[in-house]
Order: C-alpha cells, then sequence, then structure tokens
C-alpha cells in the first residue's frame, strides 16, 4: 500500500471509522443490559418492601334491596349498589425517603405518614337512606384504595365523628378499589354529617400518586428530597423545592373530573385523573453512559480530523492500524465508564476514564510522531472534548443547544485553521510522491543519479 496515496487513506479512515461504529453498538448493548439488571433489581425491592402506592377515598359505598319482579310477576330482590364522593377531603402526607441496596445496585424507597380528613354531609346522603327505606340496607361502607397493601405499616387509625372505628383489610367485592381497606358505617351515622380522619404509615417506592375521589380535593406533600417530578393529570398549584426538600399542594374541583360525584352500580376508570410526585433521579449512571455514547462518533471523528491535520501540517502520515488503536482507546472509554460507575459516583469515574484515555492516546501520539508537541497537542484536545462531554451531560435541558453552538464552533476553528490550506496541491503532491515512489520500487533510477556504463 503506497503510504503517500491520500485518497486511499482517507477511504481507510473513513472504513475504521464505521468498524467503530459498530463496536460502540456493541458497547451500548452492554450498557442496556446493566441498566435492565438495575431495573429488575428495583422490581424485586418493590417486591419485598412495597411497590409505588396509589391513594384513593373515601368513597361511601351503600348496597340497598328493594323487591322487585321478573319478566314472568315472581318477585325477585333488586339490589343497588350507590357510590358516593365526598363534599371535601383533605390528604397530607409526609415523605421519608431512603436507599436501599440489592447487590451493587441502589435502590430508592420510602416510608410516609398520611392522613386524610374528609366530610360528608347529611343532605348528600339522605337520597340513598331514602331509596333504603322502601327495602334494606345490606351495606354501608367507606372505601379507601391503596395499590399495594403490603406497604401499610402497623394499625390503620380511622374515626368518624370522633369515634373509633374497625378498619378492615380489602372489600367485600372490588368493584371499585382492587386493593385497599374499608370501614362499616353504622347506619344511624349515615343520617348525621360525617367527619372522617384517617391516619396510615404507609411503604412505598418510586413514587406516591393520588386519586381526587371528592367534589373539592386537597392534596399536600412533603418529603426530603431535593429532585421530585410532578407527574400525572394535574400539576401542583403551589411547589417549593430546595436542595433537599420539597413541598407541593394540589387543588381539584369536580367541575375537573370526567366522573360525577355519586352514581350507582357501574365500576369508573380514576387513572386519567391520578397525579402525584416521583422521587425522580436526575440521571442514573447508566442513562449519563448512554448519554455520553452518543457523542463517541464526535469524539472519534474529531481525533481522526486532529490526526489528519497533523499529517497535512507535518507531512508525517499515520499508518491506519494506528488510527484503528487510538479509535479503540476512545471507545473502550465508555466499557470503562459503564464498569466504574457502578462502584463510584460517575463524575468521579469519568474523570479517572477520562485521565486514563488521556495519558495513554497523548503518550502514544508522541511516540508515534516522535514528538512530545503533537501528543501535547492531541491531549489538550481530549482534554477539551472529555470536559465539553461532561458538561454537556450534566445541563440536561440545555445540553441540545450548547452541544450545537459547541459543535458550531469547533468547525469554526477547523476551518480558519485550514482556510489556507491548498489541497489541491496537496492531492497533486500526493499523485507525484506515488509516482516516483512506485518507479522506486520498479528499479528506475532516480532523477540526478547516473549509472555505471554512462560514467564509462
Amino acid at each position: 500500500m503506497n503510504k503517500s496515496s491520500l485518497g486511499l487513506r482517507l477511504v481507510l479512515i473513513l472504513f475504521t471509522v464505521l468498524v467503530l461504529s459498530v463496536i460502540m453498538l456493541i458497547i451500548q448493548g452492554v450498557i442496556d443490559d446493566r441498566a435492565s439488571y438495575k431495573k429488575k433489581a428495583e422490581q424485586n425491592v418493590a417486591e419485598s418492601w412495597a411497590g409505588r402506592q396509589i391513594m384513593g377515598g373515601p368513597v361511601l359505598v351503600v348496597e340497598t334491596e328493594q323487591e322487585g319482579h321478573s319478566k314472568n310477576g315472581s318477585a325477585v330482590p333488586e339490589i343497588t349498589k350507590s357510590y358516593l364522593l365526598s363534599d371535601s377531603s383533605s390528604v397530607r402526607a409526609k415523605m421519608l425517603p431512603q436507599i436501599r441496596h440489592r447487590g451493587i445496585y441502589k435502590i430508592m424507597v420510602y416510608q410516609s405518614e398520611v392522613s386524610i380528613e374528609a366530610f360528608y354531609s347529611a343532605q348528600r346522603i339522605a337520597p340513598i337512606i331514602e331509596k333504603a327505606a322502601g327495602g334494606k340496607m345490606n351495606s354501608s361502607l367507606v372505601e379507601f384504595s391503596v395499590t399495594d397493601s403490603k406497604g401499610i405499616s402497623g394499625v390503620v387509625a380511622c374515626t368518624i365523628n370522633g369515634k373509633n372505628y374497625e378498619v378492615t383489610p380489602g372489600f367485600p367485592d372490588t368493584t371499585l378499589f382492587s386493593n385497599g381497606f374499608s370501614v362499616n358505617v353504622k347506619p344511624e351515622d349515615l343520617k348525621n354529617d360525617m367527619h372522617i380522619s384517617v391516619k396510615i404509615s404507609l411503604k412505598g417506592s418510586m413514587g406516591m400518586n393520588f386519586i381526587p375521589l371528592s367534589k373539592y380535593t386537597e392534596v399536600s406533600v412533603e418529603g426530603n428530597w431535593g429532585d421530585p417530578s410532578f407527574i400525572g393529570g394535574f400539576l401542583p398549584d403551589s411547589r417549593d423545592i430546595t436542595n433537599d426538600f420539597f413541598h407541593a399542594g394540589w387543588k381539584v374541583s369536580h367541575f375537573n373530573l370526567p366522573y360525577a360525584p355519586g352514581w350507582e352500580n357501574n365500576s369508573i376508570n380514576f387513572t386519567n385523573t391520578m397525579f402525584g410526585v416521583n422521587l425522580y433521579q436526575p440521571v442514573d449512571e447508566y442513562q449519563q453512559a448512554t448519554r455520553s455514547l452518543k457523542y463517541g462518533l464526535l469524539i472519534i471523528l474529531m481525533t481522526f480530523v486532529s490526526f489528519f491535520l497533523i499529517e497535512v501540517f507535518s507531512k508525517k502520515p499515520v499508518h491506519p492500524i494506528q488510527y484503528i488503536l487510538v479509535g479503540l482507546a476512545l471507545i473502550l472509554f465508555y466499557s470503562l465508564l459503564t464498569a466504574l460507575s457502578e462502584y463510584m459516583q460517575f463524575q468521579y469515574a469519568y474523570l479517572l476514564c477520562a485521565v486514563i484515555n488521556i495519558v495513554l492516546i497523548s503518550q502514544y501520539v508522541t511516540s508515534i510522531y516522535h514528538a512530545k508537541r503533537e501528543g501535547f497537542l492531541i491531549g489538550v484536545m481530549l482534554a477539551l472534548v472529555y470536559t465539553f462531554m461532561f458538561v454537556i451531560i450534566r445541563l440536561e435541558d440545555y445540553s441540545l443547544l450548547v452541544g450545537n453552538i459547541a459543535l458550531f464552533i469547533v468547525l469554526g476553528c477547523i476551518m480558519y485553521v485550514t482556510r489556507k490550506v491548498d489541497w489541491f496541491s496537496i492531492l497533486k503532491s500526493n499523485e507525484v510522491n506515488g509516482k516516483i515512489s512506485n518507479q522506486n520500487v520498479s528499479g528506475n533510477v532516480p532523477t540526478g543519479e547516473m549509472k555505471e556504463e554512462d560514467v564509462k
């Protein structure tokens, strides 16, 4: 192979970049696998501790029975279930996040103290009692939803009009909620206004959601966590977030809901009205490794462009094998980063991997060119690139904007440095050098030398 053939060298460099891109896809697969292992660890902890909690209630459920008639005229009982949302409810939740370990992984869980205050007016309950007057009232319950009952710690305390009531886990049927607890209400309590108070200690993981099941719902959540993420059908009306604490409040009216404050027999899907908070981890180690890998091809291209420009200005060619070795070092950076970040904080793993790679490649370049200047230039370029990439990873929301601005600056610098390069003369000189080299290989005598017979 003619080492001076510039066109062939460019083709080989592009082919090398293509091969390295395939290796980058393999490394991305490794990162995805490790992320899936962490996801499984989170699921295992959720199964043992408790999963995401979704709370709702109270809902008054009254079953009445009246005498009816079938098509042939015989008497049959007609059972009606009436569901009634409260006039108002107020939920206060205090979340205490904790870190649990499963193998090498850190899993976010929480303990919480939740209090619920609800009010039912006798005026709104009266139509249900009147319906039961012609027959009988089979049952009257107040139901609360808790998606993962395994997270309920200790005893659930419930009072109605100041009197203690026994709380029963589960429901007679799951028409309304699948999991949770219920309270049997005495018929005489239904004739008066009802003030319901519930206190519960609840464990969970990832976050906590609430279902607005009242004509007017207020929810207040606070916790010792500086990165909450508010999700669901309603965003908080007020919020206060510091480095290690958050507080958020919601106010939802029944005018905002797609269902009425009372209905009969039918079940209702509350999914679209849920809202709450996630204990958000801004970017975990695998997300950060993936984001840094997305810039891997750019770093390879910038490094190879730097090599190519050094070749052009110093006229010291680099063999394609040397390009491949440098490219492999650049790619293994991401594999090493993923492995180290599982055992130390990402920023420290990134710094260590960057220092190792910069020293390795700059020393290798110094030995290739037999000059410290080229090695120093490559080292400075890599240091700037890795610093830039780390800033982009940390910026999150502004990463696209800053990244594009930086790329324009880099492109402008390259255009400025090469503005006076006569590429046609470089290509021509390479062609001439190639022809001379071929003549030497075929046995022709270079210009300026004489054969022995000419001297004679």
